[in-house]
């Protein structure tokens, strides 16, 4: 009886070793949902969702005059010897202006993604800016991590917006009661949780009216850092290390308000 019992037990081990061993594909497969942002500087981010063992993915871009493109692949097929995704048949469209249709610019494409051993998502193959690219995971919680207002109280204020997995930052220096240094970059989070991008920097002159009446640019396509050392914001920049000793502190959501709405007639004159 004694005997019976530990064959029994011993085939039941099995089963469940065999079936732990038939998951492990799928679970590899569920590494590539999720949405991904690119490493590097080009405004790129893409989503995949798994549709009952088949992928569809999404991938955006702006290119450098704001332009959105748009890569669809519907039912992407995971690979499990290669431990990829297989995707064919993709579609490229510009993205126009809101409430009109996007225009297919190119079809046919494919692409081969890959989770490497460091959790980076490897895009080769063709389709533009996305061919030989590395996304990072993105997580909702990031969102929050850098976007907002901030000051260091020595007429330096810097702007933090998230669009599209792309953080726009635009950084303002008040030199003279008619005279400002406005930078203005273009950002993506990397895996060490720092924005990295690049930007140019501009001289601006206004008149008694505060309307700007002359821009000069300095430079264009400037490399910079900006990190969190704490609750404190870090710049660096790497063309004329501008933001040397310069610690930022977040303003309060509700300080900014206040502001826009104190702000509100003077700003409309300047637009205007």
């Amino acid at each position: 009886m004694k005997k019976r019992i530990c064959i029994f037990l011993a085939a039941l081990l099995l089963c469940v070793f065999c079936a732990a061993m038939a998951e492990e594909p799928v679970d590899s497969a569920d590494s590539f949902s999720g949405d991904w942002a690119a490493e590097n500087n080009k405004g790129l981010e893409l989503s995949i969702w798994n549709e009952e063992g088949k992928f569809d993915l999404v991938a955006l871009w702006y290119d450098s005059e704001e332009n959105l493109y748009d890569v669809e692949f519907e039912s992407c097929v995971y690979d499990a010897e290669k431990d990829a995704l297989i995707c064919e048949g993709g579609l490229l469209y510009l993205e126009p202006d809101e409430g009109e249709e996007g225009k297919l610019i190119a079809s046919g494409f494919g692409a081969v993604l890959t989770v490497d051993e460091k959790g980076l998502l490897q895009w080769t193959g063709s389709g533009d800016a996305f061919a030989d690219q590395a996304f990072i995971p993105w997580k909702e919680e990031n969102d929050g991590m850098f976007t907002g207002e901030w000051e260091n109280g020595d007429d330096v204020w810097v702007s933090v917006e998230l669009h599209n997995g792309v953080y726009d930052i635009f950084v303002e220096k008040d030199e003279t009661d008619k005279t400002a240094t406005y930078w203005e970059y273009r950002c993506t989070l990397n895996e060490n949780g720092t924005l990295a991008g690049n930007g140019k920097k501009r001289d601006i002159v206004f008149d008694e009216n505060g309307d700007e009446v002359n821009a000069t640019e300095r430079f264009n396509n400037g490399a910079v850092t900006f990190t969190l050392d704490g609750e404190q914001l870090l710049w660096n920049d790497a063309v004329e290390d501008a933001g040397a000793g310069l610690r930022f502190e977040r303003v309060p959501e509700e300080d900014t308000d206040e502001d826009e709405e104190e702000g509100e007639d003077s700003l409309t004159v300047k637009i205007n």
